[in-house]
């Protein structure tokens, strides 16, 4: 039988974070050039390794999901859910009845329209 212990578990998360950490930063360079290059990477790795840790706290850890809730973060600012502007979000982040797809579709789907409007 194979058994994974807790050290190897560790390497192979630390592993996998880093990853996803390198897109994210591929993407920010690429979505937002200008904020990306003022911030350098330092920085972006932060607020990076902070918005994995925020989604996770509403439910959100799929890697698509992730990635838009770090584009948020770009784009509103760090602490966008504790914004009065944006109650809506921290509000629909909370919702326990809706999967992380459907929170991060709502927020995203009412963003477009109010850039519409």
């Amino acid at each position: 039988m194979f058994v994974i212990r807790k050290e190897m578990m560790a390497i192979f998360e630390a592993h996998m974070r880093e990853q996803f950490v390198r897109k994210a930063l591929a993407q920010i360079r690429e979505v937002f050039p200008d904020a990306a290059q003022k911030q350098g990477e330092p920085q972006l790795r932060a607020l990076i390794e902070s918005g994995i840790d925020k989604a996770a706290g509403f439910g959100v850890l799929s890697e698509r999901e992730v990635l838009l809730f770090v584009d948020l973060m770009m784009e509103l600012g760090s602490k966008f859910a504790e914004e009065p502007k944006y109650k809506w979000i921290g509000a629909t982040l909370e919702k326990s009845d809706l999967n992380e797809h459907q929170k991060m579709d709502i927020i995203y789907q009412r963003l477009e329209a109010a850039s519409k409007a």
